[in-house]
């Protein structure tokens, strides 16, 4: 099995994994908090850090989902649409809010 192929093949498993993770959490955890962070790297691209945060038996969990590359700029807009554009957000029913620093 090659590079290339055995990288399709981990991309597809784990975008199906998150999709399921997201899918039992919103059916356990009526609300799920995403915590974002930008940064910009040495060759100048914005990339955004996603965590969810949810409460399992009381205890609040806190899961990696990834890293994602913004298109433009760092504007409210260009943030709000790079975090509806991966799968928890699109899954998600109902948005409370947001807070930012």
């Amino acid at each position: 099995m090659s590079r290339w192929a055995a990288g399709k093949i981990t991309t597809h498993i784990s975008m199906k994994m998150r999709c399921m993770l997201v899918a039992w959490l919103t059916k356990i955890q009526p609300y799920l908090g995403v915590m974002i962070d930008e940064s910009t790297d040495r060759g100048g691209s914005h990339n955004l850090i996603i965590y969810i945060r949810v409460e399992i038996d009381g205890d609040p969990v806190l899961f990696f989902w990834g890293l994602v590359k913004l298109r433009e700029t760092t504007s409210a807009a260009d943030i709000t649409d790079a975090l509806l554009d991966v799968s928890i957000a699109s899954q998600a029913n109902n948005w409370l809010g947001h807070k930012r620093d």
